[in-house]
């Protein structure tokens, strides 16, 4: 699959959009339920002015994640269907307002229930290799570089992001409408920086689609992979909280999707409920805290 993702981000950046399409169209002909293509295949469709199909994918795309339970990832279609179809605001907003209701009646995980914690993502079993961040956009491993040894993920109940959210969990629906109004749909290719550590944060987001290398600075300045983060994890927290700068650099692994929520719309937020910096705080300290990354920092 990333050989397709590729091809088509090529052939998209060389603006050959019909053939991106026609290649979008064999991909899923053997992935039909791929999501992330489908979102490629509207926009497409609508940057070659066939505006109608591209709604109706879009909409299509949004009923299924309705269907299956994935509220965040809905959100995130209607975010984007609201970025190409300004004229259509009202109804899409009237789609909004029914993801949160849902949201803020589906009932909290049974306690007896595991899955992995949003922030830590999957841990190294190796973070003795250095990977060197570029100071550009993107960043390209070198072929004699060695690969970080990753755990592979556990099999365990895939759950909604928002839903299962301590952060989004404390809002009612009143309160939790014109939060979601506020979320930011944010759009990052392969080896695109999502943040560097040491600059300033003004914001705070949510993984819709994708994953994220983590890696911190280590005593010689060097950058060191301590993390990937999956669908679902939230970061970016602690420079809301504090003013501090970031605290990691994020790379993008894979195409990837997330809502961002800005600085100001959450203290407005915390002036209602004071806990969200605890629960923010609580979060980052336990980032800060875990072995990898307090090995990685320590190193020469």
């Amino acid at each position: 699959m990333t050989k397709d993702v590729m091809k088509v981000n090529q052939l998209i950046a060389k603006q050959k959009f019909n053939a991106a399409l026609r290649c979008l169209d064999e991909v899923l002909s053997r992935e039909p339920s791929n999501h992330f293509f489908r979102k490629q295949q509207a926009e497409l469709l609508y940057k070659l002015g066939k505006k109608r199909e591209s709604y109706s994918v879009l909409s299509k795309i949004v009923q299924q994640f309705m269907t299956a339970g994935f509220y965040t990832k809905a959100l995130a279609s209607l975010k984007h269907m609201k970025r190409l179809f300004p004229d259509k605001v009202g109804e899409i907003q009237e789609q909004e307002h029914i993801v949160a209701t849902k949201i803020a009646e589906e009932p909290p995980p049974e306690k007896h229930q595991t899955f992995a914690t949003p922030d830590e993502g999957i841990r190294l079993v190796e973070a003795t290799d250095e990977l060197i961040i570029t100071h550009g956009k993107h960043y390209h491993p070198q072929a004699d570089e060695i690969e970080t040894t990753i755990e592979p993920p556990q099999e365990t109940q895939e759950l909604d992001a928002l839903v299962n959210s301590p952060l989004f969990r404390l809002f009612s629906l009143n309160e939790l409408k014109p939060l979601l109004d506020m979320l930011e749909m944010r759009s990052f290719g392969p080896g695109e920086i999502v943040f560097t550590e040491g600059e300033k944060g003004a914001s705070l987001m949510v993984l819709v689609h994708g994953n994220l290398r983590v890696y911190v600075s280590n005593k010689a300045n060097h950058n060191e992979q301590v993390r990937i983060l999956e669908e679902g994890a939230f970061f970016g927290e602690i420079g809301l909280v504090t003013g501090k700068t970031r605290t990691a650099t994020l790379t993008a692994m894979d195409n990837v999707e997330a809502l961002e929520l800005n600085s100001s719309a959450l203290h407005n937020l915390a002036e209602k409920h004071p806990e969200v910096y605890d629960i923010i705080i609580d979060y980052y300290q336990r980032r800060m805290g875990s072995p990898e990354e307090v090995e990685a920092r320590s190193r020469q």
